[in-house]
C-alpha cells in the first residue's frame, strides 16, 4: 500500500512538474504575443496614411489616427461618401461595359467583402481620399472582412485642377493671339 502511495506520489509531484513547465512556457509565449501587439499598433499609429481594418459586416475594428474622418464616415454608414469626379468618369467607361452604378460602386469597393481589390478616389465631407480596398483572409466561418489605405489627396487633387485651369488658359491665349493676328494682318 505504501509503495502505490509513493507511485501515485510521484506521480502527482512528475505532472505538478510539466503543469509549471507548461504554465511557464505559456508565460512566455503570452509575453512574445505583447510584445508583438505592441509593435504592430506603434506601427498603424506612426503611418501618415489611413489604415482600417472593417469585419465582415464592414464596421471598424482597427484603425489609426490619420483613418478616423473616414471612420466617422463609415461608422454613420457611408452616407458623406461618393465618388470622385475622376472615378465617376472612369466608372461610367466601365459601366458603358459592365452596367456598373457609380452612386454604389464605391460602395462596393470598400465594403463588400467579397469584392476584388480596388482603388477609389472619393469625396469625403470636404475632402477627396486615394483609397485601397482589398479582401482579409477568411475566416473560420468562412466570411472576410477588408482592410483599407486611404490616402487624403485634397490638395494633390486641386493643384491638378490649377494646373489643367492654366493649361486651358495657356491654349485659350495662343488661340486669341492668332486670331489678332489675322485680324491685323488679313
Amino acid at each position: 500500500p505504501s509503495g502505490c502511495f509513493n507511485l501515485m506520489a510521484e506521480a502527482v509531484e512528475q505532472r505538478t512538474g510539466a503543469l509549471e513547465k507548461s504554465a511557464l512556457a505559456l508565460e512566455q509565449r503570452q509575453a512574445e504575443l505583447r510584445k508583438e501587439r505592441d509593435r504592430l499598433n506603434a506601427v498603424i499609429s506612426s503611418m501618415r496614411d489611413g489604415l482600417m481594418v472593417l469585419d465582415a459586416d464592414g464596421a471598424p475594428l482597427v484603425w489609426n489616427s490619420a483613418a478616423r474622418p473616414l471612420v466617422q464616415i463609415v461608422s454613420s454608414g457611408g452616407l458623406e461618401l461618393s465618388a470622385h469626379r475622376l472615378c465617376r468618369s472612369a466608372l461610367a467607361q466601365e459601366g458603358e461595359r459592365q452596367g456598373a452604378e457609380e452612386s454604389s460602386a464605391c460602395h462596393r469597393c470598400l465594403f463588400d467583402p467579397a469584392a476584388p481589390p480596388r482603388s477609389c478616389l472619393v469625396d469625403a465631407g470636404a475632402s477627396v481620399w486615394e483609397v485601397h480596398s482589398t479582401r482579409l483572409a477568411s475566416e473560420p466561418d468562412g466570411r472576410s472582412g477588408r482592410v483599407l489605405v486611404a490616402r487624403d489627396v485634397s490638395d494633390r487633387v486641386a493643384q491638378d485642377e490649377r494646373q489643367i485651369h492654366q493649361e486651358r488658359l495657356a491654349v485659350l491665349g495662343e488661340v486669341a493671339a492668332v486670331v489678332a493676328h489675322e485680324l491685323n494682318n488679313p
